[in-house]
């Protein structure tokens, strides 16, 4: 029978949830193998974080489709609704973990598309918090496929009706890029609760380009001060002082490197991360 044999896709939509992300994923998991024992397909959507969500979904082994700028939340919607168009499962779940839903929320649904069989048809939870969080779907593959045939159905509508309530400024083009290791810069504000050996290790690995301009500018600076004590002391005595001299140009030629070398370990970082994507993704 078709109950026996359905199989899901879900779809968690993630915008600065690395609380979340990891456990609710792994439960949706663990029940539905598990304990269901159903085909599960499970993918990530994620907005641009800037926390750890995106290594943290990966770590947990779960394909990620991450858009490299903010966009807004329709469009992170339509993304996912091409997924399941694209992998032809029996239903598609879309759980937002912005507006407080998790994977409770999800498993509720798949067990009601199960119980219900072919009647079902789609489903939805209301998210528990105020925002532009879509909540939980369960959309059937019929469904789907109306949708993909051109005509909008009150369900497409409704979606985007509801992730259109955004209060995001940015709107930017929609670029996206599908990887299973693409890195992410951790915001500088991460490391502050960091010991100082913790947060200098964190910068030169994550933000070289923020780490040895810091070091190049405060270099620089100090070496403007020892050019004004030795330029005084010219004009003073009228005579060269050699050793401020000599420092002011040694700390110039220092400051220039740090800068030069910010901006080309910054360059390689990227370039390391790109490769470590493209082989990722071809593994």
């Amino acid at each position: 029978m078709r109950i026996n044999k359905k199989s899901f896709k879900v779809v968690i939509l993630t915008d600065n949830d690395e609380m979340t992300v990891a456990s609710n994923a792994l439960l949706i998991i663990h029940h539905i193998r598990k304990k269901l024992k159903r085909d599960l397909d499970i993918a990530v959507v994620d907005n641009n974080s800037s926390d750890r969500t995106l290594q943290l979904s990966l770590k947990s082994g779960i394909r990620v489709i991450r858009f490299n700028r903010k966009v807004m939340k329709k469009d992170v919607v339509k993304k996912a609704l091409e997924i399941g168009r694209k992998d032809k499962k029996d239903t598609l779940i879309i759980l937002d973990l912005s507006g407080g839903n998790d994977a409770e929320d999800a498993i509720s649904l798949i067990t009601r598309s199960i119980n219900e069989g072919d009647r079902f048809a789609s489903a939805y939870v209301f998210p528990p918090k105020e925002g532009s969080s879509i909540g939980c779907w369960a959309i059937d593959r019929g469904l789907l496929e109306i949708m993909d045939g051109g005509s909008i159905s009150n369900v497409e509508s409704e979606l985007v009706d509801i992730a259109s309530r955004e209060d995001l400024e940015i709107l930017s083009i929609k670029e996206m890029i599908e990887t299973r290791s693409k890195k992410r810069s951790i915001s500088f504000l991460k490391f502050l609760p960091r010991s100082p050996l913790g947060t200098i290790t964190a910068l030169v690995r994550y933000h070289p380009l923020l780490f040895y301009s810091m070091l190049g500018m405060a270099t620089i600076t100090t070496a403007f001060v020892s050019g004004l004590y030795t330029v005084n002391h010219f004009f003073k005595f009228r005579e060269v002082s050699y050793f401020p001299a000599l420092i002011t140009l040694f700390l110039f030629m220092i400051g220039g490197f740090m800068l030069v070398a910010g901006i080309i370990l910054n360059a390689l970082n990227v370039m390391v991360e790109r490769l470590e994507a493209i082989k990722k993704f071809y593994d």
